[in-house]
């Protein structure tokens, strides 16, 4: 079957019961406490530990072919330590935080407090359809919000897999998943939801956004963009290659935050291709039958990745096709040999879109200075890979250039890092998750204010006017004068 025809297969949804029972749920029980919150992150747990793998099996059918241990590593690993962190800073995180009125306000109170927001929406993408689905749900349950996963229709199994389970454990009051096509996705959008998460492309979440408008539903935007990767005059070559190529081709290069192009001192070009050829067929020593190689994951992606090369090489670019076993090149209709991309110009289509595959450009440079202005030039990334030692260039990439993280001699592992929050900038996304920048993106920041005497500035108020109101203020404002300078 192909994907448009799984996709028109899918069955239509009435969203709007749905909706209407978690709203009614919420306002019946608007403040979930702590233990009820942990016991629904326990329960998330439990179902993921517990199936891992049916859940493996389910996302490698519709990858056609995604090494398991990638899917416990990828996705059920990082989930599982979210989780465990949740459940572990909870307490704190609803304990609010103390803030300090101005002196002449004295005697008062401060706060901040974090309320749930009522029934949050979750629409996952399809390259890591379990993290991007129960990560952000993970974040929305520990604030005490209801939650709706609309599945990527391009994950029909797991789809199905996880809908299943959720409704072996939750009450869809509580927790549910949604099936469907793009009608279906559009109008779970359009649901006067307290708060929208969507993680995709660019394009899919400018839709997100005028769907979500005529309700002023917020929205957080988790994107991605072109993420560079940057090696230094000092790098050494082969644990800076392995790193590179490790990262690159996980999941078959199927993730938001792997690198896009590489920026490369002009001198390597020639030393980078044959150590790449290296490291490719150590990781990877054949490509189609090797069940450690993740395929393209549909019929969509491999036309579009085969297209952006055709495109490239009929504009002048020079292609390396990495093909360790030396298998035919016709029997790679599912899988596709890591490709690097020499020659490239602004004007072909792999300089523009998020490559999203094994293909990787290399844009060589000679000062440092032309990388700096490359990225700067373009849509901030959601990412920056420094693979480098320099204390020069990784103090110029985090003064000088935008992006939403900046990792150094690593990468991808940051992205189930926790303890940080995730997010990207302009294009490439808006808004944060992640351990506490999660809890508090799905609750309502609000500010708590008490008054118990009077004070200084009431000397200052209507009515009348008096000699002492205007050295009151007099006062105040050079105090405040004073403190500025």
């Amino acid at each position: 079957m192909t994907d448009d025809a799984r996709s028109a297969a899918l069955p239509a949804v009435d969203l709007d019961p749905l909706f209407a029972r978690q709203r009614a749920a919420f306002d019946t029980h608007r403040y979930p406490n702590p233990r009820e919150r942990m016991e629904h992150i326990a329960a998330l747990e439990a179902l993921v530990l517990g199936h891992q793998t049916a859940v493996a099996n389910a996302i490698s059918a519709d990858f056609r072919g995604r090494c398991p241990e990638e899917t416990r590593s990828l996705e059920m690993l990082p989930l599982v330590c979210s989780m465990r962190l949740a459940r572990r800073h909870l307490r704190s995180w609803m304990r609010g935080e103390r803030r300090w009125p101005y002196w002449f306000t004295l005697p008062a109170t401060a706060r901040v407090s974090y309320q749930p927001l009522g029934v949050v929406g979750i629409v996952t993408p399809w390259n890591y359809p379990l993290l991007l689905s129960l990560g952000p749900a993970v974040a929305a349950l520990a604030a005490g919000n209801r939650v709706m996963i609309k599945i990527s229709e391009y994950t029909p199994r797991f789809g199905e897999l996880l809908r299943t389970l959720v409704a072996s454990t939750f009450d869809d009051a509580t927790l549910t998943v949604i099936l469907g096509n793009e009608s279906v996705a559009r109008q779970f959008t359009q649901l006067p939801l307290q708060h929208l998460f969507f993680t995709g492309s660019t394009a899919v979440g400018k839709e997100i956004m005028r769907c979500a408008a005529p309700h002023l539903t917020p929205v957080t935007l988790e994107l991605g963009g072109k993420c560079p990767a940057i090696i230094g005059e000092d790098t050494d070559f082969g644990p800076a290659l392995r790193l590179l190529w490790h990262a690159k081709l996980l999941n078959a290069g199927q993730s938001c935050v792997a690198p896009d192009h590489v920026y490369l001192p002009r001198r390597h070009l020639d030393r980078f291709v044959q150590y790449s050829r290296a490291v490719v067929a150590n990781l990877y020593p054949t490509l189609l039958q090797n069940p450690d190689y993740t395929s393209i994951a549909n019929d969509r992606g491999h036309r579009r990745l085969m297209a952006l090369l055709k495109d490239a090489a009929s504009r002048g670019a020079t292609l390396h096709t990495i093909n360790p076993g030396s298998e035919r090149a016709a029997s790679f209709t599912e899988k596709m040999a890591p490709t690097i991309v020499l020659d490239t110009d602004r004007e072909m289509r792999i300089s523009q879109e998020e490559v999203f595959g094994p293909v990787l450009p290399v844009l060589p440079y000679d000062t440092f200075e032309e990388v700096i202005t490359a990225i700067n030039g373009s849509d901030p990334p959601l990412a920056v890979i420094l693979l480098t030692n320099s204390r020069s260039i990784i103090d110029r990439v985090r003064q000088d250039t935008r992006s939403g993280v900046v990792t150094t001699n690593s990468a991808l592992v940051h992205f189930g890092q926790d303890s940080i929050p995730l997010g990207g900038v302009g294009p490439s996304g808006m808004g944060r998750y992640h351990g506490r920048e999660g809890f508090v993106t799905f609750s309502n920041t609000r500010a708590e204010y008490r008054q118990y005497r009077p004070h200084a500035l009431g000397l200052a108020l209507p009515p009348g006017r008096s000699a002492l109101k205007r050295r009151v203020l007099d006062f105040l404002l050079g105090h405040a004068q004073q403190e500025q300078g």
